[in-house]
Formats: structure tokens, sequence, C-alpha cells
């Protein structure tokens, strides 16, 4: 992206005549809200950069959980967890179907397992805590379950 330097600008788009010093902070000072909107405009768009190269990916999701809430000691990891396998009411080499006379767990305990778990050494307020869930859910995929343990 470019860049435009706005006392330069100032100066060298006015007649030679009409370059003295009041004439020149003059218009410099016309184009101060350019400036202060082109700042504006250069920082929004740093941050929209770095949101677009964040991913769902853990590794990204700590970097963002760090940068946000402990930018210094990078204190907050992810751990995977290992998904819990429902009991199977069958021999799965065999395709044979067994009933059983009792009642197993439904689907929805198997489908409220985390897949993974954010944990932090560093102890974090309720708010800071709510938050963190609220930055991950925006970046993770939408069937991603997430745990925050902070012991």
């Amino acid at each position: 992206m470019y860049e435009v330097d706005w006392d330069k600008f100032a100066e060298e788009y006015m007649p030679i005549e009409l370059r003295q010093e009041f004439n020149v902070a003059f218009v410099q000072m016309l184009l101060s809200p350019l400036y202060n909107m082109s700042l504006r405009f250069a920082r929004l768009r740093e941050q929209i950069d770095y949101e677009l190269s964040l991913g769902p990916s853990v590794w990204q999701l700590e970097k963002v959980a760090n940068d946000r809430f402990d930018p210094d000691q990078r204190r907050i990891y992810i751990e995977q967890v290992q998904p819990v396998e429902p009991p199977y009411s069958h021999d799965q080499a065999d395709e044979r179907v067994l009933h059983l006379p009792f009642y197993l767990r439904s689907d929805e305990y198997y489908d409220q397992q985390p897949d993974y778990v954010v944990r932090s050494t560093e102890p974090l307020s309720h708010v800071a805590v709510d938050e963190l869930s609220a930055l991950l859910t925006r970046y993770e995929l939408p069937t991603v379950i997430h745990k925050i343990d902070l012991s």
C-alpha cells in the first residue's frame, strides 16, 4: 500500500509564489483531517489483515488468545481431547447388532464432549474467561466445542 507524506504534499502542490511559511502551514492545517483519516485507515487495514491471517487451527487459536490476554509470557495453551467413543452394543467385527436390555447414553452426551481444552497458568477473571470464550468462538469452526480450564 502506498504512503503519502502530507507535509510534502501540501508544499509541492502549491504555486511557487505562494510557498510562504504561513501559507504552507495553513494548507497543512487544511489537510490534517485527511492525514488523520489515512492513519486510521492504515491501522484498520493492519487489524483486518491480522484477523484474516488467523484460522481455526489450534496453533492460530493459541496465538490469538496469547496475543490478547498474555502477550509477554504466552502462558495460554490448548490441548487436544481424545474423543469418547460410545459403548457398542455389538461386536464391530461382526455385523450383527446385539439387543441389550439396558439404556445407553444418548447421542447428546457425546455431542457435548469438548474437542479441545484451553489451559492457562495465569489466573484470569470471569470477564476475561468470557472474553476468551467469545474470542475462540469467533475463530473456531462452528462444530467445534471448547472448554476453558484454569486449574
